[in-house]
């Protein structure tokens, strides 16, 4: 079982997690997994991409399984194996945040392409599947496989004078970070913010916001981080006392599911697959983009957090484990 991604697959995305804990989970349930890290430039691959993608078709012995990873799909789209393949879509490329309507139409048409040609496709989450039959899959190629998530230890229910907003998320402009620190300027109570992800993916965004947190008048309250390690990213969700993330898209929102599984209530924009992966009962949801709607789901979800905290610890626990995406995905390859 080959399973393919586009550079580290220690990255700390919710798609790199994907990838990484299918492999274990894989692993785990009896398969022998090799992993092909590929290096160059992704989504639109470059000729290093382009080779390193052909180097892997051509190590495939008769009867191996090939798992894409959808951001390095494209580098396959010239290889026979790609029919022989499961191509797993996370989110459509060409909804990425911040592209040009020129680049959107190319990733589209790429995408497509690749996609029409991979024997099946599995999407991470029921909002993600539309999406892929717009891109020409049909159904009996296509399935979900949810991600799963790991077990933390439930957030502690208490009164504290200073609420931990927390958010996770690459520092990229489809989560928004910027809509949020405008949600903070004027948000009442005692709270502070701590933002943890990579913010090396798009370094001009992230000089933007730190810029924007300096010059927020509630620059004392909050932290972008940067990525930390596995301990200290669980103890900041013990630690804290809402999960927030305006993104203005989501395949699926591994983060928000893992705030569940932590019994943190959730505040986020409305957009993508959040309305599905989160309740209503363990949520509060604004419009994307809308600072001051977002600022009054954060006002409500600090005054009921209570009642919000026990929904999200009931939903936690009815949320399906990695074993159940690898049976998913294990039953549904070519």
């Amino acid at each position: 079982m080959w399973i393919v991604v586009p550079g580290p697959i220690t990255q700390t995305t919710g798609g790199y997690r994907y990838m990484a804990q299918l492999a274990r989970a894989m692993a785990a349930a009896g398969q022998t997994i090799r992993v092909a890290e590929l290096p160059g430039r992704f989504p639109d691959p470059d000729a290093e991409a382009v080779a390193a993608a052909r180097a892997v078709a051509n190590s495939l012995a008769p009867g191996d399984h090939l798992v894409i990873d959808g951001l390095a799909a494209l580098a396959f789209a010239a290889e026979p194996a790609l029919a022989r393949a499961l191509v797993l879509l996370h989110h459509p490329l060409h909804l990425e945040t911040g592209l040009s309507a020129a680049a959107a139409r190319s990733l589209r048409a790429a995408e497509q392409g690749v996609l029409s040609h991979a024997a099946r496709v599995v999407v991470t989450s029921p909002a993600t599947r539309p999406d892929a039959v717009a891109l020409g899959v049909s159904p009996d190629r296509l399935t979900v496989a949810l991600p799963g998530t790991d077990r933390l230890r439930r957030a502690k229910l208490r009164r504290r004078d200073t609420a931990l907003l927390l958010t996770v998320a690459t520092v990229t402009p489809r989560k928004d970070h910027l809509t949020l620190i405008r949600a903070l300027q004027r948000l009442p109570g005692r709270w502070r913010w701590l933002a943890l992800g990579s913010d090396c993916r798009d370094p001009a965004y992230a000089r933007a916001v730190r810029a924007a947190v300096r010059t927020s008048g509630v620059a004392r309250r909050c932290r972008v981080a940067g990525e930390v390690a596995p301990a200290g990213l669980a103890l900041a969700y013990r630690r804290a006392a809402l999960f927030v993330l305006p993104s203005r898209h989501e395949g699926y929102g591994m983060a928000f599911a893992e705030a569940l599984a932590a019994g943190l209530p959730v505040v986020a924009a409305r957009a993508g697959a959040v309305p599905t992966t989160v309740p209503a009962s363990a949520s509060r949801l604004a419009r994307p983009g809308d600072a001051k709607g977002l600022r009054r789901a954060l006002t409500d979800a600090l005054r009921h957090r209570r009642r919000l905290t026990i929904a999200a610890h009931h939903a936690g626990q009815a949320l399906p484990d990695w074993s159940d995406t690898a049976r998913t995905v294990l039953g549904f390859l070519p």
